[in-house]
């Protein structure tokens, strides 16, 4: 009897071809108006060492830093007014998982513009 189960379990072991893998670490990104920087969250889940670069379309890193696992957790804003306008790839690393975030860095926005006097209408009342 026990011969006859054997196939069948080596069957089901065989086909079993994805397996989930919790990722190390988790990252959130999100830009702060006005000021047109971002921020960047990482949680590292398995205390490894980590690599973030911030690699322009030509693929030269602009930025580069190395997160030790104590450094937990890890929080940044990063300015990006010195940039030139283009597409930037923040990418982050523990030699295993690579996560790539793009980021779209424009033209600079006109000043907005101050009104020069103020002016207040008053409400119309009725007569009767």
């Amino acid at each position: 009897m026990n011969t006859l189960f054997l196939p069948i379990l080596l069957g089901l072991l065989q086909t079993a071809d994805t397996v989930y893998v919790r990722p190390s670490f988790a990252v959130s990104m999100y830009v702060v108006q006005p000021t047109g920087s971002v921020r960047v969250a990482v949680d590292n889940y398995w205390s490894r060492r980590l690599l973030i670069q911030l690699v322009d379309a030509k693929q030269q890193v602009v930025y580069e830093e190395a997160i030790r696992p104590k450094d937990q957790p890890y929080r940044r804003l990063f300015n990006l007014d010195q940039l030139t306008e283009g597409t930037y790839h923040l990418q982050i690393s523990d030699g295993r998982q690579t996560v790539t975030r793009n980021v779209a860095v424009g033209a600079p926005l006109p000043p907005p513009v101050q009104p020069l006097r103020l002016i207040r209408v008053a409400a119309n009342e009725l007569t009767p």
